[in-house]
């Protein structure tokens, strides 16, 4: 029987500046490297919404609605731990807060 592969994630930003979260064997680190996948996404809608200068809470008739951003903000939210892709270690310098 195959042993179970333990998953942790992580926030990565790709060269472009999105954010997404991925799975990696990579032990937890504080603020970096979770254990559960909510607390990665947590962290990567923080980012996100500062980096992006980002409210979630605005509708589609205030000014500064921004319906790219709101559909990024909602794709990080729906990560699940079945679709979160694996980090190899090329990506591991991306991880927001290694390096």
């Amino acid at each position: 029987m195959a042993k179970k592969i333990k998953w942790n994630y992580a926030v990565v930003r790709n060269v472009f500046g999105d954010y997404w979260i991925g799975k990696t064997k990579l032990k937890p680190l504080k603020d970096i490297i979770f254990v559960d996948i909510k607390e990665a996404i947590e962290k990567a809608q923080d980012l996100f919404k500062r980096d992006f200068d980002f409210d979630p809470d605005l509708c589609e008739d205030d000014d500064n609605y921004d319906d790219e951003n709101y559909c990024q903000y909602n794709e990080l939210e729906e990560t699940i731990e079945e679709t979160a892709e694996e980090i190899n270690k090329n990506l591991e310098k991306f991880i927001v807060g290694v390096y």
